[in-house]
This record gives structure tokens, C-alpha cells and sequence, in this order.
């Protein structure tokens, strides 16, 4: 099968993308399901709000 170059960098780019993003949950999940947010008064909760750029690259 013929490479298709253009292609294949848009799929690697969505499959780091993807796996940016499931850390990204799976941290927050931890974060929340074990309620560190009650010891940190929700300091890191509020950087999740710049889950942002991963979605920019997950939609791009």
C-alpha cells in the first residue's frame, strides 16, 4: 500500500493528541475520585481548566 503522507501525519498527530488527553482525565479523575481537591483547596483543579490546548490539538 502507498504511503499517504499527508494522511499519516494528521493520524500521528491525533494519536498524541488522544493520549495527551487521556492523561489528562485520567489525572483529573484521580484528582477528583480520591477528593485531593479537599487538601489543596482546589489549586490544581483550577489549572485543569487549561485542558484547553489538548482539545485544540484533538480537534485540529
Amino acid at each position: 500500500m502507498p504511503a499517504l503522507q499527508p494522511i499519516d501525519g494528521v493520524a500521528v498527530s491525533y494519536i498524541d493528541a488522544a493520549v495527551a488527553l487521556g492523561n489528562t482525565i485520567n489525572e483529573m479523575d484521580k484528582y477528583y475520585t480520591q477528593e485531593n481537591y479537599k487538601d489543596d483547596a482546589f489549586a490544581k483543579g483550577k489549572t485543569f481548566q487549561y485542558i484547553s490546548p489538548t482539545t485544540t490539538l484533538w480537534q485540529s
